[in-house]
């Protein structure tokens, strides 16, 4: 069994790889919000009062982010980003020798994974590649004993809430079902500790900064009310069509599994798989249902597990899909092939450049283009105040913008006019902004479509 399982390990190792060697080949997309937030954090700009912004604080507002860890390049990125799908593998491995008594079927979670994971967004690097990995290590551990294990559960699930508030959904639907299916509350409290310390982190720092009515106010009214209104996306057919394979049996399944079987690790992958959803209900992207992806194939392949013993030809149909999957998978990927990176090519590299010609000691203004540009140029945004320039944050956020361009006057505005978002002109959306800018810069270069504006 000892050397069953080693050899096991050494085949997880080789997927860890190769599906690494798959990703470098693809396009790589880190956001933006990565760089520009935690740079703007170290330069002393305070979250939620001069960096608006939905998202709960994660790596890139709290003291502890991607710039204070020296995390700042697209290279160091991409290593991040390689270092969470070896995580998240070999967390599947564990959980697989947990939930699988089948030997045959150990490695199929993994095999998937790989499989799958490039095509939803896996070449894309945003708070969600960083909550795949936290929900699947809290999901092996809460599938073990132990005082230990479950205050790591909770632990992990509360970094998860750090990164992003969705999570919630899934917080709740484990906590009431752990409440009511536990014959002694106190077993519990482990869990609810390692998330407390979390919470209790949270709080310390929002209110050491001063910033509670603004953080509650971006990451909770403006999130049911806005952004609501303005910034959902709800996904296209052939969208769903796309993931349909790995999603949808699975969800089928779990909702008929549920009721008519008692398995605890049944319950658990449904309140992990069906919580895990809430990440892409706001704005549906892939990249937000790769929390999802692992538990929709542990579901797949626990299903297979349940199902063969009475029927034989679950197999074929099993070899079918994994087949299918391959060949499914490689042709939806056929665009993404390449080794240019998403923000950081040659045009990016280039207006950098030509900003610095211009700008001498002066500061730079984003102008409905490169939101990132204050990273690129080592610079400051005017006012020190900093926003995405999506319609739905300028309409709360323009006229602390506008007053940071009127008494912090930009060396250089760079300018797209043409730029949208959801259909919507970015430019158009900020009336008061580009009036200023109209009458106070001139266009003295293009570089593509994004002009630079010096004073007149």
């Amino acid at each position: 069994m000892i050397i069953a399982f080693k050899k096991y390990s050494m085949i997880v190792g080789i997927f860890c790889a190769a599906h690494i060697a798959i990703l470098s080949k693809l396009k790589f997309f880190p956001y933006p919000e990565l760089f520009i937030y935690s740079y703007l954090t170290k330069g002393s700009l305070i979250p939620y009062k001069q960096i608006f912004d939905q998202h709960f604080p994660g790596l890139m507002f709290l003291p502890v982010n991607f710039a204070s860890l020296g995390i700042d390049t697209v290279a160091e990125m991409r290593i991040v980003s390689y270092l969470l799908v070896v995580l998240s593998h070999l967390a599947i491995y564990k959980i697989s020798k947990t939930i699988l008594k089948n030997n045959k079927l150990l490695l199929l979670p993994n095999l998937l994974f790989l499989i799958w994971h490039p095509s939803i967004e896996g070449y894309v690097l945003w708070i969600d590649s960083f909550a795949q990995t936290t929900l699947l290590w809290s999901f092996y551990f809460l599938l073990r004993k132990g005082n230990k294990n479950s205050f790591l559960t909770g632990l992990l699930l509360g970094l998860t809430f750090l990164l992003k508030q969705t999570v919630a959904p899934l917080i709740l639907l484990l906590g009431l079902y752990l409440f009511f299916k536990t014959k002694s509350k106190k077993t519990l409290f482990p869990e609810l500790y390692g998330f407390l310390i979390c919470v209790l982190a949270l709080f310390v720092w929002i209110f050491a900064l001063g910033v509670w009515k603004d953080f509650y106010y971006w990451t909770f009214i403006f999130n049911i009310t806005t952004f609501a209104q303005m910034g959902r996306k709800t996904p296209q057919i052939m969208e769903l069509i796309k993931i349909a394979p790995v999603f949808v049996l699975p969800a089928l399944s779990l909702i008929y599994m549920f009721f008519k079987r008692t398995e605890k690790q049944l319950k658990y992958l449904l309140i992990f798989y069906f919580g895990a959803i809430f990440f892409a209900l706001a704005r549906f992207d892939y990249v937000h249902l790769q929390p999802a992806l692992p538990f929709a194939i542990l579901t797949l392949i626990y299903l297979v597990q349940l199902m063969v013993k009475k029927h034989s030809y679950i197999v074929k149909y099993t070899l079918l899909f994994l087949v299918f999957s391959i060949v499914w998978n490689a042709y939806l990927l056929r665009h993404f092939i390449g080794s240019n990176t998403y923000f950081f090519g040659r045009f990016e590299s280039q207006l950098t450049s030509e900003v610095n010609k211009y700008r001498s000691s002066g500061k730079v203004f984003a102008f409905g283009t490169t939101p990132h540009i204050y990273y690129l140029t080592k610079t400051l945004p005017p006012g020190n105040i900093f926003a995405f320039q999506f319609p739905w944050f300028m309409k709360i956020a323009e006229e602390k913008v506008y007053y940071g361009l009127v008494n912090d006057p930009p060396a250089v505005v760079i300018r797209d006019k043409n730029a949208q978002v959801s259909g919507m002109n970015l430019v158009k959306n900020m009336p008061k902004i580009s009036d200023y800018v109209n009458k106070y810069y001139k266009t003295v270069e293009v570089v593509g479509d994004t002009e630079l504006m010096v004073r007149n």
